[in-house]
């Protein structure tokens, strides 16, 4: 595992202090997120989303604490947090993301893991598309919509490259899974 400290620099597990508990947190997040990446196991928490749940908050937490040092990538892959309004609740829910550039825009995705299911946030989304997306220590506000047919079949390719597993979700749920573009928000 490489630091993303800086280009060049040693294993992280080779330097000293906190730098090897930087390293720890890394693998304890990709193993945790391993072990959880099954939706359809039950991971003996009574329900599998507990699990994800669980992975979820912590991963939030080290990424905020670290401004993405920790858990800023994914199966090498980038990963953004997302911050919805909850449509019920109203209170502020955040998750953690891969996401895909695309000039000023990000691309994701509304996999839920291949659930049937359709994601929370994206639930949240739809009824109200303003965001706040954290890509290591920047924060932006942004605006979310569900990207045409069209956008998607373009994207679609890239982002499979990105993390293969999204085409295994599509070909396992019955619902088409939705990619949602953010753009930055109008003043």
């Amino acid at each position: 595992m490489k630091t993303f400290l800086k280009p060049g620099t040693r294993e992280i597990s080779e330097l000293p202090g906190a730098y090897s508990s930087l390293a720890r947190y890394k693998k304890a997040i990709n193993d945790l997120s391993d072990q959880y990446s099954n939706p359809r196991a039950d991971h003996g928490c009574g329900s599998g989303m507990n699990g994800q749940r669980l992975l979820s908050r912590t991963h939030v937490l080290f990424y905020r604490l670290s401004r993405g040092r920790i858990g800023g990538r994914l199966w090498n892959a980038p990963v953004l947090l997302l911050t919805t309004l909850g449509r019920k609740t109203g209170k502020q829910r955040t998750t953690p993301l891969l996401y895909l550039r695309d000039g000023e825009r990000i691309i994701i995705v509304a996999s839920n893991g291949g659930r049937d299911k359709e994601p929370t946030w994206w639930t949240n989304l739809r009824h109200d598309p303003h965001v706040e997306v954290q890509i290591k220590g920047e924060k932006r506000k942004m605006v979310a919509r569900k990207a045409a047919e069209e956008e998607k079949s373009d994207f679609w390719p890239l982002l499979t490259k990105m993390y293969p597993a999204y085409g295994d979700y599509q070909r396992r749920t019955k619902r088409e899974i939705p990619v949602v573009i953010l753009t930055e928000e109008s003043r």
